[in-house]
């Protein structure tokens, strides 16, 4: 008899224990989507402010560096050239500005949220969850959500900010057009043909921008997991079912209870079955458990590596934005910084000039823009991939895989991926970016050929050797950029092939660790396809 309560004693510790643990689980994992949204939200505002603050500063050089007469320029001509300045500056600093003060919230927020005082109120929680478990209750969630503080406090600012960046450049590619005007006057074919250009990378910028604006400050859904969660639900009679996610808020009924002591209140025990001794019911438990530790490493794996996917991704947007955009300030300055008398230059010259660094300015401005929308893009699915309903739907899967479980299969994959959504959604428009930056830098190489023989146009020798040079860069960029490109758009060894040619030993346990998940196929769809 003191044998048995001594060991319903360690019974009552061991899931005392594990309410903590799993309390803990749920806390670390409300952390670790507080991070994701944060470290996504403050990616969006570091390249908004950071872009708006270059393409203001190039205004500005235009403004303070541009010399021409303006008794010599038609009055609408600078009246447009006046106002497109004015706009340009005026929506990317207050673009800039509102960024930068959402960016200071949401680190402010993000620490105030991680508290220990918030970490406990939720333990608490969990625990007086568990006590008081009805079989069908889902776990608790923190009221305080760095989600919730965007879409109340900085979700409207955001959509203004990233409406005024659209607006400032196309007045930006606008103040271009007027500035070819001017520094032409009175050769209109130059202009023309300069003007041509930017006017299709203006047309191409909005014909694209606004499938991505729509994307951006849309309404964020849970996607189609949770739709999909109630013909899988199931109670196992344990207050953390693995496969529930929590609810969309706490209950009052919970929190305001007072704390009881650890160690005077004791969990109520689970209904009654048919088992013959009770070791054999708490072994069960324990398998639930393990089964549920083995669900929660797959889904840290998969975790992990979405998380690599978006930052490799991220990183690789991140670079040709900032490299697109200041080659863009270097074409923007090679006109407004190239004095010459246009009587003096020959007219072919002058042509190739203006055409090239138009050809530069619009291609690198869209290729500025189309990675910036692509980053925000792959930030924003890269933490809609992850959410509580997909988390749940997963587990969901590797409880019906464990429980259905035949030597040989594989566990689970989640359906919806961060390579599915880049797939569908911006592996073309990234092609096309890669396509647009390679082009618009080929034309700045030529925009630099044309300058030199522009600057030195009394010494022939001069400019053929710096043409020669820059020529020679040319024929070099043209030659990596075809080895470069099937290694960033060619295909690796297939994943089905990698399993086939893996050698496999079974032995017999649901979540063998050295078996890869199965991609594409979740584990009720295994199950279906090996029965039928």
């Amino acid at each position: 008899m003191e044998v048995l309560e001594a060991a319903q004693r360690w019974r009552r510790q061991d899931m005392e224990q594990r309410m903590l643990d799993n309390a803990r689980v749920l806390w670390d994992r409300f952390v670790e989507h507080s991070r994701v949204d944060m470290e996504e939200h403050a990616e969006y505002l570091r390249g908004m402010a950071t872009l708006a603050a270059l393409v203001a500063g190039f205004v500005m050089m235009s403004f303070f560096q541009f010399s021409f007469d303006p008794t010599q320029v038609p009055r609408s001509v600078l009246l447009g050239f006046v106002i497109s300045n004015a706009l340009t500056v005026a929506f990317s600093t207050c673009c800039m500005a509102m960024c930068a003060l959402m960016l200071a919230s949401t680190f402010k927020t993000y620490t105030s949220l991680l508290s220990e005082d918030q970490e406990a109120a939720f333990i608490l929680q969990c625990r007086q969850f568990a006590l008081r478990y009805k079989p069908g209750d889902r776990p608790p969630a923190p009221r305080r959500t760095f989600r919730k503080h965007w879409e109340t406090r900085c979700q409207d600012e955001w959509r203004r900010a990233l409406y005024m960046f659209v607006a400032g450049i196309g007045t930006f590619l606008a103040n271009m057009s007027l500035a070819v005007f001017i520094k032409f006057w009175p050769d209109l074919l130059p202009a023309i043909l300069m003007t041509v250009p930017l006017g299709l990378g203006f047309g191409y910028f909005y014909a694209r921008v606004g499938r991505w604006t729509h994307h951006l400050v849309g309404t964020e859904h849970g996607g189609s997991a949770a739709k999909d969660l109630e013909p899988l639900l199931e109670s196992l009679g344990l207050p953390f079912d693995w496969h529930l996610p929590p609810r969309a808020a706490p209950s009052a009924s919970f929190t305001s209870l007072r704390q009881p002591a650890w160690d005077t209140v004791n969990p109520e025990p689970p209904p009654p079955s048919n088992r013959s001794h009770p070791e054999v019911q708490w072994r069960e438990e324990d398998m639930q458990q393990r089964q549920l530790g083995n669900a929660r490493v797959l889904w840290r794996r998969f975790i992990e590596r979405e998380r690599n996917d978006v930052e490799q991704r991220a990183e690789q947007l991140r670079s040709f934005s900032f490299l697109s955009s200041i080659i863009a300030g270097f074409a923007v300055s090679s006109l407004l910084q190239l004095v010459f008398d246009t009587r003096s230059v020959p007219f072919v010259r002058q042509v190739a000039f203006s055409v090239t660094v138009s050809l530069t300015a619009a291609l690198m401005t869209c290729s500025m823009t189309m990675c910036s929308l692509i980053h925000m893009s792959i930030l924003k699915a890269g933490h809609t991939l992850t959410t509580e309903a997909d988390e749940a739907q997963f587990m969901a899967h590797c409880h019906d895989f464990a429980t259905r479980y035949q030597p040989g299969d594989r566990p689970p994959q989640p359906r919806r991926t961060f390579r599915m959504h880049w797939d569908a959604r911006c592996k073309a428009e990234w092609r096309r970016a890669f396509y647009i930056f390679s082009l618009g830098l080929a034309m700045f190489q030529a925009n630099v050929i044309a300058a030199a023989w522009i600057k030195y146009i009394p010494y022939s020798t001069e400019a053929t050797v710096a043409s020669a040079i820059v020529g020679a860069g040319l024929l070099y960029l043209l030659l990596a950029h075809g080895r470069w490109v099937q290694h960033l758009f060619g295909h690796g060894t297939p994943a089905k092939q990698l399993l086939k040619e893996s050698a496999v030993a079974v032995n017999g346990l649901p979540f063998a660790w050295h078996l890869a998940p199965l991609p594409g196929k979740s584990g009720r769809l295994m199950h279906l396809a090996s029965s039928a």
